[in-house]
């Protein structure tokens, strides 16, 4: 396989920092979260709070996936999947808008660039899909695998096992 193009790898590094967002969309918050130092939340109030706090994180992953939609488009490797996916220009567009209000200023904390995107039938199922396909994309262009296999070492041979102990303690 020939050598990747630095504008592919710099493609994958942003579908990764979106991703990384996707990973924590549903985490839950750390208890510390729910208290200050004498006081603690009630629950339903911190229910509220961190699902809040969930659809802020929500924002920047699918903000920063539209990103990887304009570098995808500015490279020439196309993937009928991903090719697809983008064919709904009105999807395309209303997540573009949604980039806009997540990343510049907006007066209003719920404005129609916001909601055009969340309120598209099936929003959620076509994003979700188009991060798979961009993955699925770029792994196969890419020779994650194969590098990942010529880096790894087995878990017992790795030098930092003794600050974790054997397991055995």
């Amino acid at each position: 396989m020939p050598t990747p193009s630095k504008e592919l790898v710099a493609l994958h590094k942003h579908w990764c920092i979106a991703d990384s967002i996707k990973q924590v969309v549903l985490a839950p918050l750390p208890e510390i979260s729910r208290q200050t130092t004498t006081k603690r939340l009630p629950d339903d109030l911190a229910a509220f709070a961190e699902s809040h706090s969930r659809f802020m994180r929500l924002q920047i992953w699918y903000a920063l996936l539209y990103v990887v939609i304009e570098g995808y488009r500015a490279l020439d490797h196309k993937s009928v999947e991903v090719e697809k996916l983008l064919s709904n220009e009105e999807m395309v567009n209303a997540l573009r808008l949604f980039r806009n209000a997540v990343f510049h200023y907006q007066k209003d904390p719920l404005t129609e660039k916001l909601l055009v995107f969340l309120d598209a039938k099936e929003s959620e199922i076509w994003i979700w899909h188009l991060n798979s396909a961009l993955k699925k994309h770029l792994e196969f262009l890419l020779p994650i695998e194969s590098w990942f296999n010529t880096v790894a070492v087995p878990v017992y041979r790795r030098p930092w096992w003794r600050f974790w102990g054997s397991g055995n303690e």
